[in-house]
């Protein structure tokens, strides 16, 4: 080796020598000790405990508006209820058991127990498990406390009726279950997917004693007529099976008011669900069919000649009723007509398959349709049977809904 190789061989060799004893020299990276450990892992803690608090926190608002809508719906059915109880009340005075017997049936959407009382309490629950968590949702208690207030207002309500004699009473004076004919007065449709369905009534035949915009007066057989007007309760189930957007309830509520809302489209393809589902030919009845229905021939209201007058008659705006004016009430509020159908007079407008021209009774397409019956909205004169409106086929009113009809025996 050349002596030049060699000094440049010692010169690497001492300058990694000399750098393994800096590095040697270098201390340690410190361990962290049990305290510094502690301290990491109580940040984390308490950053998941906010995080938690956080997520409450979101969940009991979500909770409280929920409640607060809920709240505003239970104020219309207690007011709906407490209109119930001093019908029943004033039948009791008179004894009236076959009015009874509807009043009741108008009541059991009505009774705590059911599932939208049983949701507010769950509801209530959850607050309740808050209320020593989230020191900044001041409003949680409060609210659970109103809502447990309107609760025991709607209880205390009903505790005013004597439910078990009435019920003992109206089951010893039940309607017939058949008419002279031997065939079943009512008609439960069964649907396939278990949905309420609307009960119909199979009225006695005959021939009306004049029909509407000049056409000759028809004579009604085998026509079974939905016995309330279609309720959100019903409706909702057609919606929800066939995946269309559920009619707007106005904010007082749906279960057994009438739907409202819905076209005249709206209304065809909620009849034709029903036949499909059930084999039954549902459809819209005529205007003819709808005043043949509504009252007894040459009368000028579904309960005879005098107007409205009294809070049990009907719901329009100046009827007397806690609805007047205001909204719709449930369906079967009151008295039924001699027929035994409800609502034929007043709550909403229902449609009708006609369009007003004699020739031709239920056109295929029309761009305006007849609606009959009045509503919460209208005067007394228009629950008149006779009273109509001709309104575009696509409207949709909160004062028209639906009532359907099927003739017995024909074919789907």
């Amino acid at each position: 080796m050349s002596r030049p190789v060699r000094l440049l061989w010692l010169t690497a060799a001492a300058g990694l020598l000399t750098a393994g004893a800096v590095l040697a020299q270098q201390p340690a990276a410190p361990r962290p000790s049990p305290t510094t450990q502690t301290a990491a892992q109580h940040i984390q803690q308490l950053e998941a405990d906010l995080q938690r608090e956080r997520d409450a926190r979101a969940e009991i608002e979500a909770t409280s508006r929920s409640t607060a809508e809920a709240l505003a719906r239970t104020q219309h059915e207690r007011d709906d209820l407490a209109q119930q109880v001093k019908s029943l009340q004033a039948l009791a005075a008179k004894d009236d058991l076959a009015a009874a017997r509807q009043r009741i049936a108008a009541l059991e959407p009505l009774v705590p127990t059911s599932d939208r009382i049983r949701a507010m309490l769950q509801t209530m629950a959850r607050l309740d498990a808050r209320d020593d968590v989230l020191v900044d949702a001041a409003d949680a208690t409060p609210l659970a406390a109103r809502v447990r207030e309107a609760i025991a207002n709607y209880r205390a309500l009903l505790a005013t009726l004597p439910l078990d004699a009435w019920q003992a009473a109206v089951a010893s004076d039940a309607p017939p279950a058949a008419g002279p004919d031997g065939r079943a007065r009512t008609i439960q449709p069964h649907l396939k997917n278990a949905a309420p369905a609307p009960e119909l009534l199979l009225l006695d035949g005959g021939c009306a004693s004049s029909a509407p915009g000049g056409q000759a007066a028809p004579c009604i057989r085998n026509l079974a007529v939905s016995r309330n007007a279609i309720s959100f309760d019903e409706f909702d189930a057609f919606a929800r099976a066939t995946d269309r957007a559920l009619p707007a309830d106005n904010g007082w509520g749906r279960g057994r008011r009438p739907v409202i809302n819905v076209s005249f489209a709206d209304a065809g393809a909620y009849a034709a669900w029903l036949r499909d589902q059930t084999g039954l030919p549902i459809r819209l009845p005529t205007e003819a069919e709808w005043v043949f229905a509504a009252g007894a021939a040459g009368a000028r209201y579904p309960w005879g000649d005098a107007a409205p007058n009294a809070d049990d008659l009907a719901n329009c705006r100046s009827c007397g009723s806690p609805w007047d004016g205001s909204r719709t009430a449930p369906v079967g509020a009151f008295a039924p007509n001699p027929r035994g159908l409800f609502d034929m007079a007043g709550n909403v407008w229902q449609w009708t398959c006609s369009d007003g021209t004699p020739e031709a009774a239920c056109p295929a397409t029309a761009e305006r349709r007849i609606a009959k019956g009045g509503s919460w909205f209208n005067r007394k004169e228009d629950l008149a049977i006779a009273a109509r409106q001709l309104l575009p086929a696509a409207s949709r009113l909160p004062t028209v809904g639906i009532r359907v009809v099927m003739t017995a025996g024909a074919s789907p």
